[in-house]
């Protein structure tokens, strides 16, 4: 009391841990993605259209946008969008893949994310109705190439950014 007949009161603070309802975080990490197809790097030799088969397994660094449903368990299920450039090989926006797919979500307030899904990524492909084999009077870098998004495979680890 403090003499005027006031009793001082004690605050009493708890933090009540919040569960249901979805979150939607960001997160960076690593993938590891392969293409449906093969890809080929074109070149002539002899006046003929050659080919070098590109190495199907590409690691990239990602950026992801997660959601999942909230809950105290240290497991969690949800899904994932995310955007990624290959670490060697690939230059500019052009070289940049996206993903889609489930997600495990491990801890509770560190939390890394187990992905998997489909990728898709833009591949070169021999255009003008040529084929590996057939000749051609142009030099290399003339070769018509077309470059389209086709679907692979991913499966990639991130860590939550958001708390």
């Amino acid at each position: 009391a403090d003499g005027l007949g006031h009793t001082d009161y004690k605050t009493l603070s708890q933090q009540i841990p919040v569960e249901g309802g979805w979150k939607i975080s960001g997160g960076l990490g690593l993938a590891f993605g392969v293409l449906q197809d093969a890809s080929y790097n074109y070149s002539t030799l002899n006046g003929n259209i050659v080919s070098e088969e590109n190495d199907q397994f590409i690691p990239m660094i990602t950026s992801f946008a997660h959601i999942y449903q909230q809950s105290s368990r240290s497991i969690k299920i949800g899904g994932s969008f995310g955007v990624g450039f290959p670490i060697s090989g690939g230059s500019g926006l052009s070289s940049a893949s996206f993903f889609l797919g489930p997600t495990v979500v491990l801890g509770n307030s560190q939390k890394f994310l187990l992905t998997t899904g489909i990728m898709g990524s833009k591949v070169n492909r021999l255009g003008g109705g040529l084929n590996v084999g057939d000749p051609i009077e142009s030099i290399a870098s003339e070769i018509p190439i077309n470059s389209n998004y086709e679907l692979g495979y991913f499966i990639g680890i991130s860590y939550d950014l958001i708390k």
